[in-house]
């Protein structure tokens, strides 16, 4: 599945964490399609599956019957472990 993600900017890293309990690796093909406003160009265009966004990006996804899979927080990707202990992961998710 081709997920719209931005390059070395966060989004890449906090994706691949959100999905790891739901989608498996190997099923999961990151695009780097720029900021987040490319990236809802891609999802729009239907170049990507599905894209990672926030704010406004999100808003008019969601406008154009787009909906969300997965809602996650990225206050883990900067952290210094490799991986987010669960109980960090888990609000985020729903």
């Amino acid at each position: 599945m081709p997920i719209g993600v931005g390059y070395h900017s966060g989004s890449h890293f906090a994706t691949l964490q959100a999905l790891e309990d739901v989608i498996a690796p190997g099923e999961v093909a990151l695009t780097f399609q720029g900021p987040p406003n490319e990236r809802l160009d891609a999802l729009l265009e239907r170049q990507v599956a599905a894209a990672t966004m926030w704010a406004v990006p999100l808003y008019i996804a969601e406008a154009f019957g787009f909906r969300k899979v997965v809602a996650f927080s990225r206050r883990c990707t900067a952290g210094w472990r490799p991986r987010c202990p669960r109980r960090w992961r888990e609000p985020g998710l729903r």
